[in-house]
């Protein structure tokens, strides 16, 4: 089995960690590092995706991908994303990618997690976190007996997509991207970058205009010195899963 994942503070990857556990034959691969292929043919029969909802759809990076590979040889596809509570049009886009290849999907499932750009209790944060590791458990018995499971539309879910994505593309500019002097030059911000967007000049990041939304570096900057010009994750405390370490998730 192939498992590529896309994350940014830990959630996606530590979901697809525990998924690897129980396959004796299971590869984990980080998606982003596959953008630079044109066409993308997996090695195994059986794929799985596990990465984050953004505003209701699949992470952009993260479609762009999907969109390069060769599904004609597969047998088995899951799709396990995971959010704070809204999956939007999330499974309904993936359909689409694989219905341009006469291919349809055989698992659909959706974890729960805490959320990296909104502003909730973290006592929230530590029940999902609790909870995931018993949500878990029947997801990974469904892939193993290659169970076939559809997750039926949701029109209001998907109506709150079309607001989320008109949202988002206010709310994620990168021109409110801000670092104050409590920046040491660390270059961490560059180095869990996915979309290589940050580049350090004189030690100070500047965020270029190819941001996939996925927050790490405002989450793993160890002086919390990154935050953006708006009302939602200005004075938001930093999260990232504390089952995953910085070096998981920076790009090598």
């Amino acid at each position: 089995m192939e498992i590529y994942y896309f994350s940014g503070t830990g959630n996606s990857l530590y979901i697809a960690k525990k998924i690897k556990e129980s396959f004796k034959d299971c590869n984990l691969i980080p998606i982003e590092t596959l953008s630079h292929l044109k066409k993308i043919t997996p090695k195994s029969k059986e794929v799985g995706f596990v990465f984050p909802v953004y505003f209701g759809d699949i992470p952009p990076l993260v479609k762009n991908i999907i969109k390069k590979f060769d599904f004609s040889k597969i047998e088995y596809i899951f799709a396990l994303p995971n959010c704070y509570s809204i999956a939007g049009a999330t499974f309904i886009n993936f359909r689409k990618i694989l219905k341009s290849q006469n291919k349809n999907i055989n698992y659909e499932n959706i974890l729960f997690m805490p959320d990296n750009a909104i502003l909730f209790p973290i006592e929230k944060d530590n029940e999902k976190l609790k909870q995931v590791e018993i949500d878990i458990i029947p997801v990974i018995e469904d892939i193993k007996k290659r169970i076939n499971r559809k997750l039926s539309n949701n029109y209001f879910q998907i109506f709150q997509y079309y607001i989320m994505k008109l949202f988002s593309e206010w709310e994620f500019s990168p021109k409110k991207f801000i670092v104050n002097d409590s920046c040491i030059s660390c270059g961490i911000c560059k180095q869990v970058c996915p979309t290589k967007n940050i580049e350090l000049q004189n030690g100070k990041p500047i965020f270029n205009s190819n941001c996939t939304h996925c927050l790490a570096c405002f989450h793993w900057c160890p002086k919390e010195a990154i935050y953006m010009k708006n009302f939602t994750i200005k004075n938001r405390r930093k999260y990232h899963n504390p089952n995953i370490k910085l070096n998981e998730i920076i790009r090598k």
